[in-house]
Order: structure tokens, then sequence, then C-alpha cells
């Protein structure tokens, strides 16, 4: 079966999907039949079909697993959504022992509505919570039941976006993830102290993405400061400010078998000097990742790094696949080189980072610090420069590009 997670199974997909096989059916008596007796051309459910279709799917699916898709975003300008959702659940209730994904967007109110009941072969959740909590600041608690957490218990791959609701006893439910992903987190969704419990009480995850520049940066001060294996993680992707991620980086243990690593991340504060304190925040995580980076780096034909418009960096392998990638931004190119060069000195001669290049427009040479930062990573193999006719330093630049030769 097609991994529910797939593009295939995104709302916008849905209709397309069920109108092609309507078409199929069209062709003849035979492909008519053919369809009809195929349970794995059934095997989806969507609230954006008419009711007719949704019935003739769950009667052909016969026995198969299938996955569950509600998403109002798909229904008519105008239509009555309640009255449609709930004879949706009329119809698919009867069948949750079948049910093994489940794609939903609803307000959080309707979310026992889906859950009153064990779904016992349910393994994968999408959940994406419309609307706002009325209070983002002090954002309302997702609800528990004993039910929905029996249901959680048993859930292999998760993708929630709990926008401004805070989630964090549902992460204390899981335990047998090996995907999870959160999503637009807004302020106080979730603390880092319980997003890396969950880690703890998961140790079969093979996948974890993050993208929450909200999320809740703990204090310090934890009480278990052992870090959280993840022995069998192969994907690791963050997005959030420094503190949050120097915060969750710092106290986790990424396995060296780690396929993919993608780390985007801001500075936090609003002036540079306030910036610069930022520093070491950005080196305790490099060290904590740096037997990674090394591997990496080495099975992807060496890196290069990026200097990009607004203070952006983009440090990336050259490998078409897996790898690793830093993109950073709110620190000036200087400061961003300073700390690139800080950590390749730290780096044992030995394996170090061989076949590593820089890229950048002329315009981000005109600065002597930046040359001067540059000019410290001497591990450099290649040098991509777009010079300009009118670039003040254009001397300075060539000067500088003529000591790195040998």
């Amino acid at each position: 079966m097609t991994d529910p997670m797939h593009e295939k199974w995104q709302y916008r997909e849905c209709w397309r999907y069920m109108v092609g096989l309507y078409k199929l059916r069209c062709v003849s008596a035979f492909w008519r039949d053919l369809i009809d007796t195929t349970p794995s051309f059934w095997t989806l459910i969507s609230l954006s079909w008419p009711q007719e279709v949704v019935k003739a799917a769950l009667t052909r699916s016969a026995s198969s697993p299938i996955i569950i898709q509600h998403f109002p975003l798909e229904l008519p300008a105008g239509a009555d959504w309640s009255a449609l959702s709930r004879e949706f659940l009329r119809l698919v209730h009867p069948h949750r022992s079948r049910w093994i994904a489940v794609i939903i967007a609803i307000p959080m109110r309707h979310l026992s509505e889906f859950f009153d009941a064990l779904t016992p072969r349910l393994h994968t959740l999408k959940l994406s919570l419309s609307g706002r909590s009325p209070r983002p600041l002090n954002p309302e608690a997702l609800s528990l039941t004993p039910t929905f957490a029996q249901v959680l218990e048993n859930l292999e791959h998760v993708h929630l976006t709990p926008r401004s609701y805070q989630f964090d006893m549902v992460l204390g439910a899981f335990t047998r993830l090996k995907s999870l992903a959160l999503v637009d987190l807004g302020p106080r969704c979730a603390a880092i102290d319980q997003i890396i419990q969950m880690m703890r009480n998961n140790p079969s995850l093979e996948i974890f993405l993050l993208i929450g520049p909200d999320a809740t940066a703990d204090s310090n001060v934890h009480e278990n400061t052992t870090r959280a294996a993840l022995p069998r993680l192969r994907v690791f992707r963050v997005e959030s400010n420094i503190i949050c991620l120097h915060n969750l980086i710092t106290r986790i243990e990424l396995p060296l078998s780690i396929d993919e690593l993608i780390v985007i991340a801001t500075a936090t504060g609003g002036s540079w000097h306030r910036r610069e304190a930022n520093f070491p925040l950005w080196l305790d995580v490099m060290r904590s990742l740096s037997p990674i980076i090394q591997k990496l780096h080495g099975e992807n034909d060496g890196s290069k790094v990026f200097l990009e418009d607004g203070g952006r960096c983009k440090w990336t392998t050259n490998g078409l696949a897996g790898g690793f990638k830093f993109q950073i931004s709110g620190l000036n190119h200087p400061l961003t080189l300073e700390w690139i060069a800080t950590f390749l000195e730290e780096q044992d001669r030995a394996s170090g980072l061989p076949n590593l290049g820089f890229a950048s427009d002329s315009a981000f040479i005109a600065d002597d610090s930046t040359l001067i930062w540059l000019n410290a990573i001497d591990t450099l193999e290649t040098i991509e420069i777009s010079i300009g006719d009118k670039n003040p330093n254009i001397d300075e630049f060539l000067g500088f590009l003529s000591g790195q030769i040998e």
C-alpha cells in the first residue's frame, strides 16, 4: 500500500484521484469490473467525495485497511460543514477496525468525535487543528481522553500542526513512534523538556521534524542531564531560533548512522551586539554535531559555504541526496565566517573537512573583516566569486585570493 503520508494522499489530490478512477471505470465494462473488484483502488475515503462514492468505496474496499481523509478545505463554498462531517463519520465509524491512517484538519472541539472508540490498526495520524486559540499567550491544552491516549500510544507515524494549542500531554502519550513531525508551533505550544522526554520514550524514532520558531526555550537547569539517545534516527530536520535549537541539540545523542541532518536557525535579539551573544550557542551546537558533520561531509563529496542576501548563510554538502545543511540568518557575514572558522579550527586535523568550498557574490566581500575570517578558514579548496567591475574592494579580494594559491 502507498505510504499514507505520501503527497498523493494530501487533500488536494483526493478529488483528482477519485475523478480519475471513475473515468477509467467508463472505458469499458471490463475496466469497470476490474476496478470495482480490486479493493486496493478504494482504500482512500475522503470527506470531499459525494456520499454515494464514500459508500461505494467502503463496500468495494472489502476488508482491506483504509485511509480516512477529513479536510473541510475541499468542501464547496457555503457547504454545511458540521452536517457533512457528522454524516461522513456516521459512514466511516463502523469501519474503525480497518483504519490504518487518519488525515484530518478540524477544530479541536470536534477531535473527540473521531476518537471516541479504539482504532486497533491505526498507525498513522496527520492532524491539523484549524482555528486559533483565543489566548495565544496562554494556549488552550489539547484535550486527552483515556481513549484518545490509548490511540496515541499505538501510533508509529505522527504529523501534528497544533497551531496555538498546547500539546505537552499528547507528546507524553507516544511510545512507539518511528516518525514525528511538529509543524507550525506557536508560542508556548510545547516545551523542549517535553519534546526530549518524548524522544526518551520512543527509542525507535527514525525521522524527526520540528518547525517552530516560537517553541518554548526552557531554562538552562534540567533535572535529567543525560543526553537522550536516538539509536535508529535517520533524518533530523529542525527549524527554530538558536536558543531553542541549542537547548534541543545539546541534550540529545544523534547516531553516526544518520543520513540527513538539516538545521535552520535564526539569531535572537534586535541588535547586532545582542545577536553576538548567541555566538557561543552556535559553537555548542556545532560541537555536539561534529562527528556527524565530518561523516556526512566525507560521504557527500565535501561541502560548500554560501553567503547570501540579508545576512543569511548556507553551509551544505555537495551530494544530491542526504548529507547536512545548515542555514543561518540574523548574523552578519563576518560573524558567520568567524563561527565557521572557529569550529573548523577545533576539528581533528587527521580527519578534518577536506574538499571545502566557498561561494558568494562580490558584494559580500567588500568588508575587510569578512576577508579576515575567510582567510582564517585555511581548509578551503575552492572559491567561487562573482566579481563586479565596480567593486571597490576588488584589489583586496584578489590579493587575498592570490594568498590562497600555493
